[in-house]
């Protein structure tokens, strides 16, 4: 991994930096014994290396590594190498992707990471491309969208103190997994906690999402395989009073299931220590490990874009896999793996945080964009060119598209409730629609659509997947006032007063990472509530001048909500509304129609109100349908419709993420 220099108290110390991972490695450069470095040992192949032994040579080692300059990283890898090959513990030797690998004579392999980099500051930007890993016998396009089949998250850091830097654009790789795992489990993720150790390692089964920060390095076994190792937690040294931790991991070290593995660790004086520790190759994961279908693997190692080891890690269940290409820093590296999380889950916390808050997105949305702003590179300080965080995919299990539902639109009608998002497949009994506190009665599931019965108020709606939550949205709620009243000669007056709530979705949302937030359609529909109604009254007379009674007016009652445009008596409200800040006009208004009768001279009279049912006005900014009045003369009637601003429930709240 790589480091980042700063100055304490006047004296130089080192931080390490890590990479990010899910995407394949070319070992084809350098070879595996880098030109002019060679690949002998110093002791001839073959025989036995005790425990003893093998304790004193890396005592030895350890001194070596602290008393190199740490001036330049080439030199002290040939310095280091140097002395590995004075000792006849080992059979072979060499430089491999700017670390320094040793085989002891039993055959076991050692890695020294040595891989320094004092800045950050890259500026190309990767071309946007996803690579495809396939797998012996894996065919077939993408299984459609999902989420993980299985909402546990194992969030791991092997990384020491040396990488717990707090100042600005450092790396701080013990807050980026407390981060991680918060955000996972605000998502509706069952956190299983892990330090990264040998044993917890072979339990690693049917996760969801998985991330591990650590070191990596490659190795030389025997018949020049070549072994990529990820850092574990795992010192060497007793695993008991009687038992050593070579004796107990014996099996796994002679197959190269581990290998031994040096790298700073927890910040010193001057230097980091560089612990002994135990790493594990593509053959520990084959043999012990297994990842839960739909799932992410995200290895925040150095070269964890191995070939071998992704190929693993997928042939073992895992739908996406994220690593690194080469060394990057590690303050960047650390960065781009919260923010990664930190889209795909809609968590506002990684910077630039944008205003409004967002919405979660699918992970093939974050990937690209990330590319296209640079925050899937970092640089290199050898060999030249820069460090890339690529992400693959499994053909045959390539079907995650996101971490939790994510919804964007919700609308009622009379008859249904309507979600749109992304939800996954129908997930039966495990996919939930709560609206109000309540849960709805799912009528249709598809990847994209949810229909339910329908609502009968505003209200707040959550998606919930096998546990995993969507973000939160409102169907706002409205009521309109208003009185239509007809004057006639003499005392004749009629009035209707009417009440009515409608629902309606005025979210905005952005359609891309870090976007803007789009406008909205030049109009939207809204659903009248059930419990809506009017009522109204009919009175007063005209005589002439002699007294002579001519008309009479009568009668009263309620008129209930019936379907826009029915002939059934009772009130109705149809029609769209215009976007905010856009005036109305009659095609783009709401409309008011009744039908029922009251009494002229004893006589069955309509109540209709002909076009003065046209509510011309708009809806602000502030989701407010402004008042309005309408007039008319027929006749000997004058007649007024006046209605009054609306109230509203349940308006999107100025943080709430779109």
């Amino acid at each position: 991994m790589h480091f980042a220099r700063r100055t304490i108290a006047g004296l130089p110390a080192y931080v390490v930096a890590l990479l990010l991972g899910l995407s394949s490695c070319s070992k084809d450069s350098p070879s595996p014994v880098d030109p002019g470095n060679g690949g002998g040992g110093g002791g001839g192949t073959g025989g036995s290396v005790s425990d003893s032994v093998r304790t004193a040579v890396f005592r030895a080692l350890d001194t070596q590594i602290q008393n190199l300059p740490r001036v330049n990283a080439a030199s002290d890898n040939q310095t280091m190498l140097n002395y590995i090959r004075t000792r006849p513990e080992f059979e072979a030797s060499g430089t491999l992707r700017g670390s320094v690998w040793a085989r002891f004579r039993d055959g076991r392999v050692y890695v020294f990471v040595n891989n320094f980099s004092d800045r950050d500051t890259s500026s190309a930007v990767a071309p946007p491309t996803i690579k495809v890993s396939r797998l012996p016998g894996g065919a077939g396009p993408m299984l459609g969208e999902n989420l993980p089949l299985f909402p546990n998250a194992r969030i791991m850091n092997s990384l020491g103190s040396a990488f717990d830097l707090n100042g600005a654009d450092q790396a701080n790789f013990a807050q980026a997994k407390a981060d991680i795992t918060s955000w996972l489990t605000t998502s509706g993720y069952t956190n299983v906690p892990t330090t990264p150790t040998i044993d917890a390692l072979k339990g690693v089964q049917s996760d969801g999402v998985v991330y591990w920060s650590s070191h990596g390095s490659y190795g030389i076994g025997r018949n020049n395989d070549t072994l990529y190792g990820v850092w574990t937690a795992t010192e060497r040294g007793f695993a008991n009073s009687i038992q050593s931790t070579d004796t107990l991991y014996s099996d796994d070290l002679n197959d190269g299931s581990l290998i031994y593995f040096s790298a700073p660790h927890d910040a010193g004086i001057i230097f980091p220590s560089t612990p002994v520790k135990y790493a594990i190759t593509h053959r520990f994961v084959t043999k012990y490990m297994s990842f839960g279908r739909h799932s992410l693997v995200f290895v925040n190692a150095c070269l964890s874009d191995d070939d071998d080891f992704r190929g693993a890690v997928l042939s073992k269940g895992a739908a996406l896999y994220m690593g690194w290409d080469n060394y990057a820093n590690a303050a960047r590296a650390c960065r781009i793996g919260r923010f990664y999380f930190d889209r795909a889950l809609g968590m506002n916390q990684e910077r630039p945080v944008q205003t409004p808050p967002q919405k979660a997105y699918q992970l093939y949305d974050v990937y690209p964009f990330m590319q296209g702003v640079g925050l899937t590179e970092t640089d290199v300080d050898r060999g030249g060119g820069n460090a890339h965080a690529t992400l693959n995919a499994n053909p045959s299990l390539s079907d995650l598209t996101q971490l939790r539902p994510i919804m964007y639109a919700m609308e009622g009608t009379a008859t249904e409730a309507s979600l749109a998002g992304w939800f996954g497949p129908d997930p039966g009994a495990d996919g939930v629609v709560e609206f109000g506190g309540r849960r709805l009665a799912v009528r249709l599931w598809t990847e994209n659509q949810i229909r339910t019965e329908p609502v009968t108020s505003g209200g707040e709606v959550r998606v919930t997947v096998r546990g995993l939550r969507s973000n939160t949205m409102p169907l706002s709620e409205f009521r309109l006032t208003g009185s239509i009243v007809v004057t006639g000669r003499g005392t004749l007056r009629r009035t209707i007063d009417y009440t009515i709530d409608f629902t309606m979705n005025v979210v905005t949302y952005r359609t891309r990472v870090d976007g803007p937030v789009s406008d909205w359609p030049s109009f939207r529909a809204f659903q009248p509530l059930p419990g809506s109604s009017a009522t109204y009254t009919a009175s007063g007379e005209y005589r002439d001048n002699n007294g002579q009674l001519v008309e009479s007016w009568s009668g009263g009652g309620s008129l209930p909500l019936v379907p826009y445009g029915s002939l059934q008596t009772g009130i109705s409200l149809g029609g769209v509304i215009a976007k905010p800040g856009t005036p109305s006009n009659l095609p783009f208004c709401p409309q008011l129609t009744v039908n029922g009768t009251f009494l002229r001279n004893g006589t069955p009279a309509s109540l209709s109100i002909f076009d003065l049912g046209y509510m011309e006005s708009r809806l602000t900014t502030g989701f407010e349908y402004l008042g309005g009045r309408r007039t008319r003369t027929l006749g000997n009637e004058s007649w007024e419709h006046a209605w009054n601003p609306t109230t509203a429930r349940y308006l999107p709240a100025p943080g709430m993420p779109r």
